[in-house]
């Protein structure tokens, strides 16, 4: 006899049916917020057509005694403009409600998106492996040092670096003085959550992203040292480096600032050793409440958030020849796609977290 197949205790489906219950719950709410205005606003309308009645009958009778007639004008005055006021309020709430809701729903068709994916270690454009064998760096203590300081000033400098005209996309920019070449890598994205909750998600992705790395912890400061693979998924070429940093957050009233320094020694690109040469990066993240909608009332633009991230990449070598050399520029645009890959798996992988987290609070609420 054929077994039948056991029927399974458990719903395999669980987390995709509830976001797509949660996206249903939210364009129900938007639509009953939607059809309220619709029915205040006729509501409105008639009582205005009712006022200018009653105000012509009153008109004719207040001449007959003016002064009992403009206690009851008045009442009706007021009347009306606290309607038109909670009328304006409720429609600003009621957009501000939908915009929320479209930008929660285009996350969660992303999520949706995602499920039937398998995201490997393979697919990410940098990735953390071991310190290959056998190699030491012989200046650790003097380039933590040098990064160390590098931090402090990072901080000092965030707001000329990060300011309101920082791009939405990912913007690559090559700057070329006569001694060094920059390039610069900057994004920012508006998100719906509160400013502590994505700091506090960007930092935990920080540390389950650690892998296999040395590092020391001491508060809000990590200082580390580790393998670094990157790898162009358009030419699935890739390059292997040793990475030393230093990584620093500040958490403020009103901000949460993030910013490192790194020491990057390339070790081998293309199946190729790579000499002489090595990449100086500094990172800034800047996250600040997002002013959605200046004219609404104090205390209800904390959803709005604005990420702000920008890298500095610049290229160092031990001779002059290298700087010229062809495979230094490949290596260099290598370096620099890499990052924008990555800067872009970053904002997406901390909104994926916070979203799953608030559905989750919501289911347990």
């Amino acid at each position: 006899k054929q077994k039948q197949k056991q029927q399974l205790s458990y719903d395999p489906n669980k987390a995709r049916n509830g976001r797509r219950y949660e996206l249903i719950h939210l364009r129900k709410e938007a639509a009953e917020m939607e059809l309220k205005l619709q029915q205040l606003q006729s509501l409105q309308q008639r009582e205005s057509r009712r006022v200018g009645q009653g105000l012509s009958l009153v008109r004719t009778r207040a001449r007959k005694n003016p002064a009992v007639w403009e206690e009851i004008c008045n009442r009706q005055l007021e009347g009306r403009l606290k309607a038109e006021r909670d009328n304006a309020l409720l429609k600003k709430k009621c957009e501000k409600g939908k915009q929320v809701a479209r930008s929660i729903e285009k996350m969660v068709r992303k999520r949706l998106a995602q499920q039937g994916m398998v995201f490997s270690d393979s697919d990410r454009p940098t990735r953390r492996v071991k310190i290959p064998a056998g190699f030491q760096s012989h200046v650790s203590s003097r380039i933590f040092e040098e990064l160390m300081a590098g931090v402090d000033a990072s901080y000092r400098e965030i707001e000329s670096v990060l300011g309101d005209d920082c791009p939405r996309f990912p913007t690559r920019e090559l700057r070329d003085s006569v001694n060094d070449m920059q390039v610069d890598i900057s994004y920012s994205k508006i998100m719906p959550f509160e400013v502590g909750a994505i700091g506090d998600a960007w930092w935990r992705r920080w540390h389950n992203y650690k892998g296999q790395c040395a590092s020391e912890h001491e508060g809000n400061t990590n200082i580390e040292k580790f393998g670094l693979e990157m790898r162009d998924a358009r030419t699935n070429a890739t390059a292997t480096f040793y990475d030393q940093q230093i990584l620093r957050r500040y958490v403020e009233n009103d901000r949460i600032v993030i910013v490192w320094r790194a020491h990057i020694e390339p070790l081998e690109f293309e199946k190729r050793p790579v000499n002489g040469m090595y990449f100086l990066e500094k990172g800034y993240v800047l996250i600040k409440p997002h002013d959605h909608d200046q004219d609404s009332a104090a205390g209800e633009n904390d959803t709005f958030s604005r990420v702000s991230t920008c890298y500095m990449i610049t290229p160092k070598s031990t001779g002059p020849k290298l700087r010229h050399d062809s495979r230094t520029t490949v290596l260099v645009d290598f370096v620099a796609t890499a990052v924008s890959a990555n800067i872009s798996m970053i904002v997406e992988m901390v909104g994926n977290m916070l979203l799953d987290q608030s559905i989750y609070q919501r289911k347990q609420g």
